[in-house]
């Protein structure tokens, strides 16, 4: 399973490209030879740009943040003496078609650009496949299937420029994120039944990947489970479960987070340090993938932990993020929003976004609602990702019911997962997990909240069975 596979590449031309413009500025701030900032691209220490009139010189690594003398993380070097009184250009494009066959022609057309007060001089291309081309309008064929980064880079008769890009998907239909790429990976709170471990889950299952939740602040900022003192990660004995499941060719998640307890970002002010500790996890466990369950309202703590994991994806590869929101009938809760715009801003590579499909109160957790709820997810991110198409945005979507009588507000039924799992086949939606497998038993069909079965007559892991078949077609 490759969790990776839906996420816009990161392809080193492109890097090249959006910061290859930064230089040494001569004494006299001449800012002609240096491009303007922009929120979307993410700069390193020593990297710089024209903002407003003046150079800017970056400390470490950022992106979104606005230079200002205030900001510590910008430096200013000085006014800029003629060349920064130039406005940048926009870089604008579209691409026909966006989910090509192997050889067939991909138009692009970059007529939407613009530039305020000059004219765009040149239209350089890079397409992700290892070739470049140039000019306003022109098409290009890829002659193997996969996901493709282009970048278009325009330049006006000043020097200044800008660049966009876009995602082209060679050789599916759906954008490469179709049915039978949907990942299924369910709960396990660790500590719910020490006596069932996760190769046990996976024998009667056959999960191939499984969420392993959760990881909280001890109360000093460190990583622990449960946020227990007794339970700090590297001294809980659970590294030894995680191997043998790994061993098995299971993929493991670790979660940070869930509706009790307090965060790492929440006790730590300091990025460095949450980072060490989001680190300490992916060392200990041998584990790239890092989920974090946001239902806590603190922004500090969101703009803190986003900062300290878009640092950790810049500096280790392979480091995949995803989010767990609350959300509403009608998709993600303002907050929610909040989060994936936040992390947005950061340069935060996010691979899915997953929402608690789960009591809701006030309505069942039908498939019906949980479907309601996917399809208003998919509208918030679709504002949020303009440059993503609809295949990719369902692509990037998990849901996570409650299986069997949740909290508050009814009960999501086996007749109701059968109906999730064809909705999810139907969309292409990345991930479909539950809470939990501890919960995946019909031990007290009597109504029962209970954290070890689901309050149904169900066989033992029938909901599993469900949406294995998701994952497996």
């Amino acid at each position: 399973m490759r969790f990776t596979r839906r996420r816009i590449l990161k392809h080193a031309s492109l890097s090249l490209l959006v910061l290859g413009g930064s230089g040494s500025a001569a004494a006299d701030t001449d800012c002609s030879d240096h491009r303007s900032w922009n929120a979307e691209t993410a700069y390193s220490g020593g990297d710089r740009v024209v903002f407003e009139r003046a150079l800017w010189e970056a400390k470490w690594w950022t992106r979104g943040n606005e230079p200002d003398e205030s900001d510590a993380v910008w430096i200013k070097v000085g006014d800029c003496d003629g060349g920064g009184d130039n406005e940048a250009p926009t870089a604008s494009f579209t691409a026909s078609p966006t989910s090509p066959a192997p050889d067939e022609s991909v138009a692009f057309d970059a007529s939407g650009s613009a530039d305020a007060d000059g004219s765009i001089q040149a239209y350089e291309w890079v397409f992700g496949d290892g070739t470049t081309a140039a000019g306003q309008s022109i098409t290009h064929t890829y002659t193997s299937s996969g996901e493709y980064t282009v970048v278009l880079t325009v330049t006006d008769d000043a020097g200044a420029t800008d660049s966009s890009s876009t995602t082209v998907n060679v050789g599916t239909d759906d954008g490469g994120t179709g049915p039978s790429e949907s990942v299924f990976a369910p709960y396990v709170h660790m500590t719910t039944n020490s006596e069932t471990s996760l190769v046990n889950h996976y024998q009667q299952a056959g999960n191939d990947a499984v969420t392993a939740a959760f990881v909280l602040s001890d109360g000093n900022g460190n990583a622990a489970w449960d946020g227990a003192a007794d339970m700090r990660v590297g001294e809980a004995g659970l590294a030894s479960e995680i191997q043998a499941y790994q061993d098995r060719g299971g993929t493991v998640v670790v979660s940070f987070g869930g509706a009790v307890g307090t965060m790492i970002a929440q006790d730590s002010t300091d990025t460095t340090e949450i980072k060490r500790e989001y680190r300490s996890v992916i060392d200990t466990y041998g584990v790239t993938h890092l989920d974090f369950d946001i239902e806590s309202a603190d922004r500090a703590a969101v703009d803190r932990r986003n900062q300290a994991l878009a640092e950790l994806q810049s500096e280790h590869d392979g480091v995949n993020v995803s989010y767990t929101l609350r959300c509403r009938t009608t998709g993600l809760t303002s907050h929610g929003q909040y989060v994936v715009e936040n992390a947005k801003s950061h340069g935060v590579d996010l691979g899915f976004i997953n929402v608690m499909t789960m009591n809701y109160g006030w309505v069942p957790p039908s498939a019906s609602t949980i479907e309601d709820s996917a399809n208003g997810t998919h509208s918030d991110l679709a504002s949020i990702f303009p440059e993503k198409s609809p295949a990719e945005i369902w692509g990037m979507i998990g849901l996570t019911p409650m299986i069997g009588v949740n909290n508050v507000g009814g009960t999501h039924e086996l007749a109701d997962a059968r109906d999730v799992a064809s909705f999810v086949q139907d969309t292409g939606i990345g991930l479909v997990s539950f809470w939990s497998l501890d919960r995946d038993n019909g031990g007290c069909p009597d109504g029962s909240v209970s954290a070890t079965c689901s309050g149904i007559a169900q066989d033992s892991y029938e909901f599993s069975e469900i949406f294995n078949d998701v994952h497996s077609q």
